[in-house]
């Protein structure tokens, strides 16, 4: 007695892949033999590999649906996305801003090699994504922290709350008689309607294009900023 089978391939979805996302849907494969045979768990596995291939390249997926000539069941495959290609998160609330940046996230950098560096996603918060100039937040990490993206890199870094101190120690709630002793003759003050802002100045020539600057009510520090002129002082 001779049987036959019916191979179908039934359009599913079209699945997009993200920089950093994998599929968030795989189709299923279904399998309704009366019979079991060799060949058709072959055909099942070949067709199973072609969908994970298609969904990994972001390209249009096929479900395949065997028929036979029997009682029916039915074997879902589910497959787990791969882990994203970030890493871990590199910003604590032990981080450290320097005329360099902010740990591993350095000035100058792309912001692809940011994002890499953070262990995480920047996400716009102001601005438009692509544009000449925006800001960003890691999606983990320390608050109140942000970066200024200018022409793709990565050029300042604000801490406006929470715990992210500059490598000496200096951070929101000093009193400006604490900046200035921690850095005696290399502050530049100036008055604002605010308060008072505090620049620090390096005395590395290979650092003369960047600045910290202290941002204060008159009596302690408020916020700070680092990155390099002119946008740690303009901004966008």
């Amino acid at each position: 007695m001779t049987h036959r089978r019916r191979v179908e391939l039934v359009d599913e979805t079209q699945l997009t892949r993200s920089r950093h996302a994998t599929c968030a849907r795989l189709p299923s494969v279904v399998v309704t033999p009366r019979r079991f045979y060799p060949s058709t768990v072959f055909v099942v596995v070949a067709l199973v590999g072609i969908v994970v291939a298609g969904c990994s390249s972001g390209t249009e997926n096929k479900v395949a649906v065997i028929d036979g000539e029997a009682s029916s069941t039915t074997t879902t495959v589910v497959t787990t996305p791969p882990p994203g290609d970030l890493g871990e998160p590199t910003l604590t609330d032990d981080s450290e801003v320097t005329t360099v940046g902010l740990d591993a996230v350095e000035f100058g950098m792309t912001f692809d090699d940011a994002q890499k560096a953070a262990g995480t996603r920047l996400v716009v918060v102001d601005g438009q994504p692509g544009s000449s100039c925006y800001r960003v937040e890691p999606e983990v990490g320390p608050e109140g922290v942000s970066f200024l993206v200018s022409d793709g890199r990565i050029e300042r870094v604000d801490i406006d709350s929470g715990p992210v101190t500059t490598r000496s120690g200096a951070g929101i709630g000093m009193s400006i008689s604490e900046l200035t002793t921690l850095f005696p003759e290399r502050l530049e003050t100036a008055p604002t309607p605010d308060g008072t802002v505090l620049t620090f100045v390096p005395s590395d020539e290979g650092d003369a294009d960047y600045r910290i600057i202290f941002q204060s009510d008159g009596t302690t520090v408020t916020s700070l900023r680092a990155g390099k002129l002119p946008e740690v002082e303009d901004g966008c």
